[in-house]
């Protein structure tokens, strides 16, 4: 992918990746902002945008361009005075013909390449604001359109975004480094938090109503997601034994039923003992 030039500012915050699916919300609303601000966002929503000023800036360009063809070629504007009255507005009609022709391929052109100057931007800007590896991922991709609707299909079909054990898994990868933004760190972390307490909470609770549930039933069902957080951290070096635990949290919650952790265990060793 091409590198930033100088003319397009790059995002500020920290780039979305896949080792933070869970950031792409928030990594979103920053993205867009910040596209807003630089005059970016419609490539990204709408598809073949044409700014509706680049016509009009293109125009202003093709009377200058008029201007000076009739100083250097005076000749072609010439109106015979002596010419008969059908022959005259024969003139003027060539003369208008010769016109309209400098300013269309003034237009199309200036058009064309301002259009292709702001796509280039917007592309651009994208990229600086999306990891390495997804800059890899989608190289052959230079439509800004196309690129952000591979990038909200990849993020918004996660369906894992509300299982606290794969939350409880990114927040303990969330570390401070030299690239991090402190305040989109900040943001992201309390974004977590909350998310992770919500996927903790039985889907019967009310909070309104704390009789609708049982205190041993609430106590139960937190410390069975607690030991299945701590099995997903336990496992999470082996992508196969990892993704029992997380899929049997997703079934679970799909079913609005708890987690039978023995059962998430017992599944665990039939693997085990079948690669041995």
């Amino acid at each position: 992918m091409s590198l930033l030039p100088s003319s397009v500012q790059p995002f500020v915050g920290t780039p979305l990746d896949d080792l933070r699916p869970l950031a792409y919300t928030l990594w979103k609303t920053d993205f867009l902002s910040q596209a807003t601000s630089r005059d970016l966002a419609e490539f990204y929503s709408t598809k073949n945008y044409v700014p509706q000023g680049n016509r009009i800036e293109a125009l202003n360009i093709s009377k200058m361009y008029l201007e000076l063809d009739q100083v250097e070629h005076s000749e072609l504007y010439v109106v015979d005075p002596t010419l008969s009255e059908t022959d005259r507005e024969a003139r003027l009609a060539e003369i208008k013909a010769h016109t309209t022709a400098i300013q269309r391929e003034v237009i199309a052109r200036d058009a064309t390449k301002k259009l292709a100057h702001q796509r280039s931007a917007a592309h651009t800007f994208l990229v600086s604001a999306i990891s390495t590896n997804l800059r890899r991922l989608y190289q052959a991709t230079t439509c800004p359109f196309e690129l952000f609707e591979h990038i909200k299909t990849r993020f918004e079909s996660n369906p894992m975004d509300n299982n606290p054990t794969v939350i409880a898994s990114y927040l303990r990868t969330l570390k401070f480094t030299d690239e991090s933004c402190i305040d989109t760190l900040s943001v992201e972390l309390i974004d977590l938090v909350k998310r992770y307490r919500v996927s903790m909470t039985p889907p019967s609770f009310n909070p309104l109503d704390p009789s609708a549930i049982s205190s041993v039933d609430y106590h139960n069902h937190i410390w069975n997601y607690y030991t299945l957080c701590a099995m997903s951290d336990t496992f999470i070096g082996d992508k196969e034994l990892w993704e029992v635990v997380t899929n049997s949290v997703a079934t679970a919650r799909a079913a609005n039923q708890s987690v039978v952790v023995a059962d998430v265990w017992a599944s665990l060793r039939r693997i085990i003992t079948n690669r041995q």
